[in-house]
């Protein structure tokens, strides 16, 4: 996903693709991108299905940061009669814009001005 700013959010769609000639079901480990207790930062969508033979099949992945901070999750997709899951790699980072503002004065020292402090200039 890249860079994204905090709280914002982007969607990505990703094929599970079947070129077996059998169809074969799945299902995602919604534990491999969520923490009990934390608000999540990555969603799948559908957490499962049923890919045809010879046919893809969509899978949604949204992310939205809640900190500051690089993110990589593997996420575990279990696949009907296979033997290993397959790993979906899902890279982001969350930033946010940092602000300041300064009045600088030739008479006096820099001042930094906060935001929400009520100051006599």
């Amino acid at each position: 996903f890249g860079r994204l700013l905090l709280n914002a959010s982007s969607r990505e769609t990703v094929n599970i693709v079947n070129k077996e000639h059998l169809p074969f079901s799945f299902s995602i480990n919604k534990a491999s991108f969520e923490t009990e207790g934390r608000v999540p930062v990555i969603n799948v969508s559908p957490l499962s299905g049923v890919v045809s033979p010879g046919a893809s099949f969509p899978l949604e992945v949204a992310f939205k940061p809640t900190e500051e901070k690089s993110y990589n999750f593997n996420i575990v997709i279990s696949v009907k009669r296979r033997e290993k899951p397959i790993l979906l790699n899902v890279k982001g980072e969350g930033y946010k814009i940092h602000t300041k503002l300064v009045l600088e004065d030739a008479h006096r020292e820099d001042r930094v001005l906060r935001p929400g402090v009520r100051e006599l200039l």
